[in-house]
């Protein structure tokens, strides 16, 4: 429901505020976007699926995945609108330009490798900078029909 409705953590929290729905801890019902960004990117949280075994607890990346349509680049995106800033989804817009800087075509886990070396690289005169941003200038200049090289948009940090 909220991934279709592209939600994000701030949006879910407010949902669930409105609907008087009580946090984890069952005290209050004060949701905050970083209690829902908590509970979608910590592991801890067990969910139960079916699976060719039976039935038994499975993290939420193994759950996620075994909805049909949802792959790595699905997951990875899930994971990115939820707040974490070390992945990017490696979409036809991130292949695309690393095919035009090093002319190689990569596998989207290759993709996250080579954003998140960049990041690395980058971060001492960006201090701001993270994969998901990145994936983000990289997307929106790619997506606007502007492939010239990306000099200059780092100042967006």
């Amino acid at each position: 429901m909220f991934l279709v409705e592209g939600k994000t953590c701030t949006g879910i929290a407010s949902y669930l505020k409105s609907q008087h729905i009580k946090t984890p801890t069952g005290k209050s019902t004060n949701w905050t976007k970083n209690t829902v960004n908590s509970i979608l990117t910590n592991e801890k949280y067990m969910v139960r699926t079916w699976n060719a075994k039976g039935r038994g607890k499975v993290d939420n990346k193994t759950a996620i995945q075994s909805v049909k349509g949802i792959g790595p680049a699905g997951l990875n995106y899930l994971f990115m609108l939820a707040g974490d800033p070390d992945r990017c989804k490696p979409d036809v817009h991130i292949h695309r330009f690393i095919y035009d800087d090093i002319g190689v075509n990569v596998s989207d886990e290759q993709c996250q490798i080579l954003l998140t070396d960049v990041v690395k690289l980058l971060k001492y005169e960006y201090p701001n900078l993270t994969v998901r941003s990145l994936d983000s200038i990289i997307w929106n200049k790619y997506q606007i029909g502007n492939k010239k090289k990306l000099e200059g948009c780092l100042h967006e940090l």
